[in-house]
């Protein structure tokens, strides 16, 4: 099956004889109690902000502006700072002392090591995502299908030792498939940068990278995909700064308010499995 994948208000005093000079004055008055007000208020609202760090799988960049915006709404508002990368590179720089709050991996298997390595206790399912192929949008190679992929395709894959490589193994074993490719990527972002630079005639991506390449690609689906998802574990780290704001963040992640955010991205949603 093939488709197109393409989110001041003048106080008004009732004054008696007063002179000019005494109107003014007033006016003085009024104007610096109310600047001094607000600016008060602003230095509250700053004080009130909370900073968090979130490291979170390559795939789920293309929910970071809106994550990010909610986090605002919290109450108190979240400064959330998203460090995207690979969920095995991410778990090794937790685990070499880099500074989080919160961790967001692609597979429950990242996040187990991380549990192992004592950054985290307990973890909560967010969303899960799966697999499609996708071709350059004029598909040269002329692929139409996994069939179609041989030694001549230049195939571009998530590296095994990531999650998607690890879900394109599985996947393709269930297929019979026997892949040859070009180039293994330690990122889905890289795997598909391949194709949108014409790099490559394929790659296997999230469905969410996808739809985010838009018509940059088209999309092919792959038999038996809906059979293989990963889910996308978040957890609060054991040496978050702040421990609080971190659990409102793995709160929001799981909450109503990112549902509509995780579908039109093409995620499902962990509240709906």
């Amino acid at each position: 099956m093939r488709s197109r994948i393409r989110a001041t208000t003048i106080r008004r005093i009732a004054m008696g004889t007063v002179t000019a000079s005494a109107i003014t004055l007033a006016g003085c008055q009024s104007s610096g109690g109310d600047t001094a007000d607000s600016t008060a208020n602003d230095s509250k609202d700053a004080a009130a902000a909370q900073d968090v760090t979130l490291f979170a799988a390559a795939s789920t960049r293309v929910i970071g502006d809106d994550l990010v915006d909610e986090a605002k709404k919290l109450d108190p508002p979240v400064n959330l700072t998203i460090n995207n990368a690979g969920s095995t590179d991410l778990v090794n720089q937790i685990n070499e002392g880099a500074p989080a709050d919160v961790l967001l991996t692609a597979d429950t298997k990242s996040m187990d090591k991380a549990k192992a390595n004592g950054d985290v206790d307990e973890s909560k399912m967010v969303a899960a995502n799966t697999l499609v192929m996708v071709v350059p949008a004029d598909n040269p190679a002329n692929i139409n299908s996994v069939e179609d992929l041989n030694e001549d395709t230049t195939l571009v894959l998530c590296d095994p030792t990531v999650p998607c490589g690890n879900l394109t193994e599985q996947l393709a074993t269930e297929n019979s498939l026997e892949l040859h490719p070009s180039s293994l990527e330690h990122s889905v972002t890289d795997t598909l940068g391949k194709v949108t630079s014409g790099q490559a005639d394929a790659a296997w991506v999230y469905k969410t990278d996808a739809i985010a390449a838009g018509d940059k690609v088209e999309v092919i689906e792959i038999p038996n995909s809906k059979n293989f998802v990963n889910d996308y574990p978040a957890a609060v780290l054991k040496n978050a700064a702040n421990a609080e704001a971190a659990q409102a963040v793995l709160a929001l992640l799981h909450g109503e308010a990112m549902r509509s955010v995780w579908e039109n991205a093409g995620f499902l949603p962990a509240a709906t499995k």
